[in-house]
C-alpha cells in the first residue's frame, strides 16, 4: 500500500471505506508489516522513519500508524524496540514517535574508526 506519507508491505490488509465511500476510514495491517515513512518536509529535522510489526493500524484522519505485537521504529541511528508483545508504538505523520509499554533504545555507533 502507497500513502502520500508512507509504503507498507505486509501478508494481509483490510482497507475500510470511509461512509462517503471518497476515502480510507482505517486500514488495518498483520503478519510481517513493515511501513517506511519518508521525511516530507526537506525543511524538517525528522528522519526517515522505518517501523516493523505483526499489526498495524493506520487512520488517515488522524494521520497516526499505531504498530502492535513486537513493534520495533527505526528512525536514523536510534531503534526503539518493544520489550514485551503487548507494547504499543505510535508514528506520527510530523516524523515523532511514542512507545506505550516495555521498551529499549538501541543507538548504533556511525563514527568511523581513527
Amino acid at each position: 500500500m502507497r500513502d502520500v506519507q508512507f509504503t507498507l508491505t505486509c501478508d494481509r490488509l483490510k482497507v475500510s471505506l470511509s461512509p462517503d465511500r471518497k476515502g480510507i476510514a482505517v486500514a488495518e495491517a498483520q503478519g510481517n508489516v513493515l511501513i517506511v515513512q519518508e521525511k516530507s518536509d526537506p525543511k524538517s529535522t525528522a528522519q526517515q522513519a522505518i517501523g516493523r510489526a505483526g499489526e498495524v493500524t493506520y487512520k488517515p484522519d488522524s494521520g497516526e500508524v499505531v504498530l502492535r505485537d513486537w513493534p520495533s521504529i527505526q528512525q536514523g541511528i536510534n531503534n526503539q524496540v518493544a520489550t514485551e508483545q503487548s507494547t504499543i508504538m505510535i508514528l506520527r505523520s510530523s516524523g515523532q514517535s511514542r512507545t506505550i509499554g516495555g521498551s529499549k533504545t538501541l543507538i548504533a555507533d556511525t563514527a568511523k574508526p581513527q
